[in-house]
């Protein structure tokens, strides 16, 4: 015959510790309907905590991609800019007939 004992050194699981905390006494096992009640309301509270934590970081997630795709439209807005300044650089200068020299 196994006792409680030798079941929690068995299984060092923190979830037989708590339990067995919980039912030191056999007169403990009248409080088991009470202390499921009670557990089974703190799993709902956890619960939503978690559910809600979660829709907050899609929710972030979601701007922070947002964020980006406008980022990214706004670099390579900048980069289009960017060559056609470079392009209305080099005109300029083939349009300058001296520009070597006054470059000097």
């Amino acid at each position: 015959m196994v006792d409680a004992k030798s079941v929690i050194s068995i299984a060092p699981d923190p979830k037989v510790a708590i339990i067995s905390a919980m039912l030191k006494h056999p007169d403990d096992l009248s409080t088991l309907v009470a202390l499921r009640q009670k557990l089974i309301r703190e799993k709902t509270i956890i619960d939503q905590q978690l559910k809600i934590g979660v829709q907050n970081q899609m929710e972030e997630t979601k701007e922070a991609l947002d964020i980006l795709g406008t980022t990214k439209e706004q670099v390579l807005g900048i980069r289009a800019n960017m060559k056609n300044i470079d392009s209305l650089c080099k005109d300029a200068q083939g349009l300058i007939t001296d520009y070597p020299r006054i470059r000097k």
